[in-house]
């Protein structure tokens, strides 16, 4: 029988439940981005193009200049070791820093589309597309890559995958192990997150609504990079081995947590923004009011 140095053993499959939980986190990744954008079209009605301003915020400044930013001290000697000898702080640092930047830039892109298009659909069109991006390009492309890894194997056998790869055999297990030994529940809690996701970003969103077009204190923009980085914690301290034995448990805190800002979001709404809501039901980009027809009174044709 041909192992490696993981362990793994090449005659067996991948676990049915692993496959299924997969697929429900594509349909989840692909399916509440849709919804979303029919909410934010139809009850919030909001333009397609905010879509637009929503793909580049995470793009340009949650994926790549996050990223960069969090990359660039590892390039000082000796910083690498600071992870490891102070993973709590380290995490700390990293969560305030993303959500500094992040909300920073959420705020100034935000900004700009609401000078083009002010109402409250802009932010939940705004919301969407960021979400939406980070649901397609990073849990559904990754999970369908699994997924298709996983029928290939199942299909062709890993014990002729590993005889074709040859040299690159071990270095194949190595990578294909985590598919086999990862639970159906680490893979399901992928698609929960989607949905914790959109609920961020659209609390989020429309605090900066309340901030930007409504003149709610500005104190709510430190609220949301304390919101964002309290989101993003649970994550890097399961990164990093400290409090959380599994993903799954880590995500169930970040469940908490998103129920916690879903609330503070709903709440600020309601009070800074009531009359943003109000009129969705008149003229949703500003203007009088429509003026709706007054209701027949009973039996007025008839009395003519």
């Amino acid at each position: 029988m041909l192992t490696c140095s993981s362990t793994l053993d090449v005659n067996q499959t991948i676990p049915t439940l692993n496959m299924i939980a997969l697929g429900i986190v594509i349909l989840l990744s692909v399916g509440i981005p849709i919804y979303a954008f029919l909410v934010s079209k139809r009850q919030f009605l909001g333009r397609w193009q905010l879509l637009f301003f929503g793909a580049t915020n995470f793009l340009v400044i949650e994926f790549f200049l996050t990223n960069l930013i969090l990359f660039v001290p590892f390039l000082i000697p000796g910083f690498q070791n600071i992870p490891t000898k102070y993973p709590l702080l380290y995490s700390i640092l990293c969560v305030l820093f993303v959500g500094a930047i992040s909300e920073i830039g959420r705020y100034i892109t935000l900004r700009i589309g609401l000078k083009e298009y002010p109402n409250i659909g802009t932010s939940a069109m705004f919301a969407t597309g960021t979400a939406s991006t980070h649901a397609l390009i990073l849990i559904a492309w990754n999970a369908l890559q699994s997924l298709l890894i996983c029928l290939t194997i199942n299909q062709t056998g890993l014990q002729e995958l590993v005889t074709a790869a040859g040299e690159e055999a071990e270095e194949m297990l190595t990578t294909l192990e985590p598919l086999f030994t990862v639970s159906w529940l680490t893979y399901l809690s992928s698609g929960i997150h989607v949905a914790a996701n959109f609920v961020l970003h659209f609390s989020i969103s429309m605090i900066f609504f309340a901030v930007i077009k409504n003149q709610a204190p500005s104190y709510l923009l430190g609220l949301a990079i304390g919101l964002r980085a309290l989101y993003e914690l649970p994550t890097y301290l399961y990164t990093y081995g400290i409090l959380f034995p599994s993903a799954f448990v880590a995500e169930l805190c970040v469940i908490a947590i998103t129920v916690l800002i879903g609330y503070i979001g709903w709440t600020i709404t309601h009070q800074y923004c009531a009359k943003d809501i109000e009129n969705l039901h008149w003229d949703p980009y500003g203007g009088t009011p429509k003026k709706q027809a007054p209701f027949p009174k009973f039996n007025e044709n008839i009395k003519k």
